[in-house]
């Protein structure tokens, strides 16, 4: 058994511990404690700036908390580098004194009976010593410290889940990739001429050992383009193995999930087809058998959607009724036979012009985030809003869109949260099944931002017609 980092004293009381691990219900939708049967339904918040306070500041912000209804939250893990000691190459080792503030953390959540999440966040995490995705060394560094959190957590009832990286998202651009692309090729086409006839732009002197990776700009309908894509879908999952593998080797009791951003789902993202703004990889349709449930991550600024969401536009129903369609959609695609957490959710504008502080920009946070909760309660089995507490220093909604202000002053959407988390004791979720399945081209909208806009615009016509649509991705 690998030791634990003694707790604090400070704040002695009874743990109102609970009954069970949570577990996916029979219906493959909702969650139940498996000891009581009692149906849980996640309604929580993201509090990834706990290390940030003292162990006082942890107690009163889990007290608020529980006062505010929440009954799950989202947490980062502390710096790998914290407690995972690397004293020689491919030699790791535990230090619990790094997981001390945790354990205060972990205490404080089972006096109060709120449920943890636990993800990786790369802050603080050693990148220097190679690409977090697909190099062997250092996915075998973040396996060891999974390990060793299972070992340490794996009889702990009040942690809900492992949801396993904060927005993980292939680079388009590394050693390590450069080395496995052509490898995997090789195992796709066995060839070369295969290869030269699939792509029609090889380039002497381009073989297995040295075939370049396609610059990350759209092309069209490229064979090249999509197929790296599909590269860094297979790197995705190969990274997704290894991790779960490493829970599983002690932890039975514990769902595991990922904190999916928006750009995991081939139909959105920014100005790139892949890397830090593009397709991530991390698609759910094709991790699905690794997890338990799935998370999205969805914030209303799409760069292809026809109409941006902004201060003028906010004001104009069906504008804001066509965002709230599109939240929708990336949890239709997500949907795979399992239950779908909206991991985080707010109203994605920076003030943009208006002043952090003005009541504008926290009551329109606050009548927001309540439209697209409830518009999303027939296609969403949990909800955690991002973030509990404002940070005035941020650059995006982060610095808005708390239930309190940086003085812990609860908010508009804090008081508004309370009230549905009273209403939601009482909500018998149901997923509404699509009565239109929408057929995707996966090749062009993975190479084309031209695709990404048509995709939008035919989906919208769909809803605005009353269709609840599904996806099929048609890959050629």
């Amino acid at each position: 058994m690998l030791p634990a980092a003694g707790c604090s004293t400070l704040f002695r009381a009874q743990h109102p511990t609970p009954a069970g691990f949570i577990k996916v219900a029979d219906d493959n939708w909702t969650f139940v404690d498996s000891a009581t049967d009692k149906t849980f339904i996640p309604f929580g918040v993201n509090h990834c700036s706990w290390q940030d306070t003292d162990e006082e500041q942890i107690e009163a912000d889990f007290a608020k908390m529980k006062k505010l209804g929440v009954n799950i939250v989202r947490v980062n893990i502390p710096s790998w580098s914290d407690w995972v000691n690397r004293p020689e190459a491919n030699t790791f080792v535990y230090d619990p004194n790094g997981l001390t503030k945790f354990d205060l953390l972990l205490d404080a959540a089972k006096r109060h009976n709120i449920r943890l999440i636990l993800c990786q966040w790369l802050f603080g995490y050693p990148r220097r010593l190679g690409d977090t995705y697909a190099n062997d060394e250092v996915i075998d560094y973040q396996a060891f410290g999974y390990e060793c959190l299972a070992e340490k957590l794996k009889n702990e009832p009040i942690i809900f889940a492992y949801t396993l990286m904060n927005e993980p998202r292939n680079t388009w651009d590394s050693p390590e990739r450069r080395v496995k692309w052509p490898i995997w090729l090789k195992e796709k086409y066995s060839k070369l001429d295969a290869l030269e006839a699939a792509w029609g732009d090889l380039k002497a002197p381009e073989t297995w050992g040295a075939i370049d990776i396609p610059a990350n700009e759209h092309v069209p309908g490229s064979q090249r383009l999509y197929d790296y894509q599909l590269f860094g879908r297979h790197i995705a999952r190969k990274w997704t193995e290894s991790i779960v593998a490493a829970i599983k080797k002690h932890d039975a009791n514990h769902l595991i999930s990922l904190g999916a951003v928006q750009w995991s789902v081939p139909f959105d993202r920014l100005d790139e087809p892949g890397g830090f703004n593009g397709y991530t990889g991390f698609d759910p349709r094709y991790l699905a058998d690794l997890l338990d449930f799935t998370c999205m991550h969805y914030y209303p600024f799409s760069w292809h959607h026809p109409v941006p969401l902004d201060w003028e536009t906010i004001n104009d129903p069906n504008i804001v009724q066509d965002w709230l369609h599109s939240a929708e959609a990336f949890h239709y695609y997500a949907y795979v036979g399992k239950p779908v957490i909206f991991e985080e959710f707010n109203f994605g504008l920076t003030p943009r012009g208006k002043e952090v502080f003005d009541p504008e920009v926290w009551r329109m946070v606050a009548e927001w985030n309540k439209k697209e909760i409830n518009h999303t309660r027939t296609c969403v089995s949990g909800w955690l809003s991002w973030p509990y507490r404002d940070r005035p220093d941020a650059g995006d909604i982060t610095n808005a869109g708390g239930l309190v202000d940086p003085n812990d002053n609860i908010k508009p959407w804090g008081r508004t949260f309370k009230r549905m988390a009273k209403q939601m004791r009482k909500w018998k979720l149901k997923r509404a099944e699509p009565d239109y399945i929408m057929e995707v081209d996966e090749k062009m909208i993975l190479t084309s931002a031209d695709g990404l806009k048509q995709f939008w615009r035919d989906y919208l016509a769909l809803r605005r017609k009353g269709h609840i649509v599904d996806f099929e991705i048609a890959s050629p």
